[in-house]
């Protein structure tokens, strides 16, 4: 940087020595002033001709690296979520069933690993009847496949 500005204010002061030397409205006075701002031009932008730009395919294949690892971020962020929604949903229909039948219960409910995930266990929280948990578990067997030796009663 300090010498691009060293140079920079020495192309100024040559120029500006050339263009004083000569008179302005003579022939040769337009030429050197033409010369002058054409040197001042060049000093000026001399440092991007100094850039070194990388392999455009390089940036291409590093953009598109990121890219895909962004996608499988997504991806995973989305069968996350899903998976959590899903859970949510079975917990909540598990509670409301056992409302209707007079219990009151807390449930955690534990997906496969298949796509789409489904219920394959079920840990249940709560005094309830003989009644109400047979009802239940029938429920849980029938409606959501859950079977009986996955479901465990606290």
């Amino acid at each position: 940087m300090k010498q691009y500005l060293i140079s920079l204010i020495s192309a100024a002061l040559i120029s500006a020595v050339a263009v004083n030397i000569f008179d302005k409205k003579s022939f040769i006075g337009n030429h050197i002033r033409l010369l002058s701002g054409i040197f001042l031009s060049i000093t000026v932008i001399s440092p991007l001709f100094k850039l070194e730009i990388p392999d455009f395919d390089v940036f291409q294949n590093m953009l598109a690296s990121e890219a895909h690892q962004i996608v499988a971020e997504g991806e995973t962020y989305y069968q996350e979520q899903r998976r959590t929604v899903i859970s949510q949903q079975v917990e909540t229909y598990i509670v409301n069933k056992a409302t209707e039948l007079g219990a009151y219960i807390s449930v955690k409910v534990t997906l496969a690993k298949t796509e789409p995930p489904i219920p394959s266990g079920v840990e249940i929280e709560g005094s309830v009847s003989p009644y109400v948990k047979v009802a239940l578990e029938t429920y849980m067997v029938n409606e959501l496949g859950i079977p009986k030796e996955r479901q465990m009663w606290n």
